[in-house]
């Protein structure tokens, strides 16, 4: 199985490697220092996140999924974070995506809301899709709810 790569690093510089496909992965990695988190501290705690959002276009499907993991002082126990580091999300692209969206939400929550967003100035990060055919999802048949079908 192939799976493409889409690596976005600072300086608001991304790059593809290998193409996107239908029924094959996606491979995302998200330098969080590409936007600027939006980070409060409390007591040594770094609280926040950043989510990517990945639609697959026609359909419009959403997936989301964090690009960052929390790092802490110590494995033993849980403990807040101190920091967060890069990690890869991979989603799967549906049989019948012809794009992909993909925009990212930065933001934290403590005394006061942070949001920071790097979606290519509102207009998202696009992305053509490729490989075999596109195909329909499969259709849903029509389910009969009168209240007669409801007595058995």
């Amino acid at each position: 199985m192939t799976t493409a790569l889409l690596e976005f690093y600072p300086a608001w510089k991304h790059r593809q490697f290998e193409p996107i496909e239908r029924g094959q992965n996606i491979r995302i990695v998200y330098d969080a220092a590409r936007l600027s988190r939006c980070s409060t501290k409390s007591n040594d705690a770094e609280l926040g996140d950043t989510v990517a959002y990945i639609r697959f276009h026609p359909r419009g499907e959403i997936i989301r999924g964090t690009v960052v993991e929390r790092v802490q002082k110590s494995d033993k126990h849980p403990r807040p974070a101190v920091s967060y580091k890069t990690i890869p999300l991979v989603v799967s692209v549906p049989h019948d995506a012809t794009q992909v969206e993909l925009w990212f939400h930065s933001f934290s929550q403590g005394a006061t809301r942070c949001d920071a967003w790097d979606s290519h100035f509102c207009e998202n990060y696009w992305f053509n899709v490729g490989g075999l055919p596109a195909q329909q999802p499969p259709q849903r048949g029509w389910i009969n709810l009168s209240p007669a079908s409801r007595n058995g």
